[in-house]
Formats: structure tokens, sequence, C-alpha cells
């Protein structure tokens, strides 16, 4: 009993104090007819927490969350009705990052720090537009049981934008025996046929042999289904490269 008292009275007192720092602000818009509901941290005024922003009928137009000052994790959009979503997608650092859902239009659009990296089509299953930036569209592709060199539309790509390497549990570098300051890469390469399949997982470039197991059995694991690479919008097999880099340091 003793025990659930304390903690209920830490958490009161947490709350208390994280309440005294914010404070609630409404703003109203004659204009638009629309009311913008927030919280400020009361020494710097940046907003901080949820935000709605809504019609004067009561009806919600946007919903998302501040911190300090900057957009952050998921903003919705709304349809007029206040209920069906317009689109919505994750923000990092004020930045779009990730999948954003255009639902109207059934239009999926991949962002990285706030670039479009590509539309895809949910409709009709296809990568509308891929934009390369830096990245280069070279890839070795599978023609006649030999590889050669070609130009692709798209990469092979998981939609959602997972990655073999997001479930790796933390290592322990420091038991592992890295006690000093390392630089170095894991470099992979897998194939990946037309029909989004992965096969032929080999090392080309190790950093220590427990490590490479890790990222190996991470590759090995990952049994999503890829969207296959493109030419001319006709899906081929291609070699995937990962490249991890690795920089250990000690401070």
């Amino acid at each position: 009993m003793k025990k659930i008292i304390l903690y209920f009275l830490t958490v009161l007192f947490v709350n208390t104090l994280y309440s005294q720092k914010l404070k609630f602000v409404q703003e109203k818009n004659r204009r638009s007819n629309t009311v913008k509901e927030f919280y400020i941290l009361k020494e710097s005024k940046q907003k901080q927490g949820d935000y709605l922003k809504k019609r004067r009928t009561g009806e919600a137009i946007v919903k998302g969350f501040y911190k300090k000052g900057k957009k952050d994790s998921i903003w919705v959009y709304y349809c007029k009705n206040g209920l069906d979503t317009l689109r919505f997608g994750k923000f990092y650092n004020n930045k779009k990052e990730g999948v954003w859902i255009e639902n109207q239009k059934k239009i999926l659009y991949y962002y990285i720090d706030n670039e479009i990296k590509y539309e895809y089509n949910l409709n009709e299953d296809i990568i509308k537009e891929y934009y390369w930036g830096e990245e280069s569209d070279l890839y070795d592709v599978k023609y006649k049981r030999k590889w050669i060199k070609k130009k692709v539309d798209n990469p092979p790509l998981i939609i959602n934008g997972e990655s073999p390497f997001d479930y790796i549990p933390r290592i322990d570098f420091w038991k592992m025996g890295f006690h000093k300051d390392t630089i170095g890469a894991v470099i992979i390469s897998v194939e990946i046929d037309m029909y989004g399949k992965m096969s032929n997982i080999q090392l080309k470039q190790g950093f220590f042999p427990e490590i490479d197991k890790i990222f190996i059995q991470a590759v090995k694991q990952f049994d999503k289904k890829w969207y296959s690479a493109r030419i001319n919008s006709e899906p081929v097999t291609v070699k995937k490269i990962f490249v991890i880099p690795l920089n250990i340091k000690w401070f």
C-alpha cells in the first residue's frame, strides 16, 4: 500500500511540475472561423505538446505535436467533416520524415529530411517517381544470366521505409573488446529478383566477426517483400549493396 501511495504521489508531483512549466493558449480567427489550441513553455514561449486547429463549430482541421517550438511526431490533416483524413505523416525536428499518405489521391510519399524521395501509387502498386538526388541509378542488373551495369527507374525498396537493421538490439562494443575509437563498415551484397524476393546474401567487407554475424543475420531474417527495381517500368533482378558505417567513439 505504501508503494502504491508513493508511486501516486511521485506521478502527481511530476505532472504538477510539468504543468507549471506550460501555459495553455487559444487563438481565435474570426475571418477563417477557426480556433488554434496549444501549449507554450512559459519561459521560452515555444510551443510544446499537443496542437489542435479546428473550426469554430468543433470539427478538427489539424492535429499534431510540438517539441520546443518545432513540429514533431504524427500530424493529421482532416477533411471538412473533421473525421476523414486528408493526409498524415511524421515530423522530426520541424521536417517531414518517412511515410506521408495523401488519402484522397491514394499516394504515399516517402520523405528524407523534408525532401520527397519517391511517390508510390497505392491503387496501382507502382512508384510514380523516384528522386535520385546524389544517389547513383546504376545497378548490377541480371540479363540473360549475366550481370551488366544499367540505369534503373528506381532501386529495390520496402515501401514503408523499413530496413533489415531497424530491429538490431543494442551492441555492447565494450564487451566485444573495442576499448579504442574505431572506424569501419560492414558491406553486404544481396540479390533482389523481379518478384521482390531476396537471395544470395554475401559479406563483401567485414568489420569484426561477431558484428558481421549480427548484420548478416538481420538481413537473412528480413523476410519482407521488396518492391523490385524497374527498367522502363518492367521489374528486373538486381544486386543491392548495404553499407553500414560504424564509428565507435569513447568520451
